[in-house]
């Protein structure tokens, strides 16, 4: 709909309501998906908005080859995330996601990030030495200035994990919301809390730079059945690999 018509449309209406309208249709972005003509191959296409998905130089996700990662004194990463956390759970079209006003925050490369929300792809967006993991979840943590750093975990199957579980159990098949009640953040890390770290970026649209990547070394066990679930509800979510191009990763 453009501006025009949408303005014409809203006679019966205050002017000011018909032009609140009106922008907001005008600044809409262009859906994308990861498939077909909305793909991750055409996201750059879809808005100049999405511009670095196509001409960014340091893109997310990649392979980590661990033959060429780099050892170095990398500062410990802390979490602190909630052990009780009434959590909605969100389908927005394109992830299942958790949410909650507050979940906690974690010390990353010595800076305290805030957790805004968590989110799920299936399969794996990194890949280990050209591997593919059945799942990863991201920790999507903010600094106080905006930047963004993000713990990535790895998931497999052949154990359980309640929180899983009981989000998948409530999760909506389509574009909605629903609400678990309070549960350990913590249970969806592992013990070990070695990293692959690098600089790249969101691996949706707009696929903005400049992201602390901080991949956790060891996976984290969840029940084969809710891998299945998990796998249903993503829809193959998972961006292809981008290329390491000047780029080091470190652990």
């Amino acid at each position: 709909m453009t501006t025009l018509n949408t303005i014409k449309t809203c006679a019966s209406v205050t002017m000011a309501l018909c032009l609140l309208t009106a922008t907001a249709a005008a600044n809409e972005l262009p859906h994308w998906d990861y498939e077909g003509e909305s793909g991750p191959e055409e996201w750059a296409n879809l808005h100049e908005d999405y511009s670095a998905c196509g001409l960014g130089d340091q893109q997310s996700p990649i392979d980590v080859v661990t033959t060429e990662v780099i050892e170095a004194e990398l500062p410990e990463i802390a979490i602190n995330w909630g052990d009780a956390v009434p959590l909605k759970v969100v389908n927005n079209g394109h992830s299942i996601q958790g949410i909650a006003p507050e979940m906690g925050e974690a010390t990353i490369n010595g800076r305290d990030d805030t957790l805004k929300q968590f989110h799920f792809h299936a399969p794996s967006e990194h890949m280990i030495d050209g591997e593919r993991f059945p799942a990863e979840v991201h920790f999507v943590h903010e600094a106080p200035d905006g930047t963004l750093a993000v713990i990535g975990i790895l998931l497999e199957g052949g154990g359980s994990n309640q929180l899983v579980e009981d989000m998948i159990a409530v999760a909506p098949e389509t574009v909605g919301e629903a609400e678990i009640e309070a549960h350990n953040l913590h249970d969806l890390q592992p013990d070990d809390l070695s990293v692959y770290r690098y600089l790249g970026s969101l691996t949706t649209p707009p696929c903005s730079e400049n992201v602390d990547w901080n991949l956790l070394q060891t996976p984290v066990q969840i029940s084969d059945a809710a891998l299945e679930r998990l796998t249903e509800l993503s829809h193959n979510d998972a961006r292809p690999v981008q290329d390491l191009a000047r780029r080091f990763v470190l652990k």
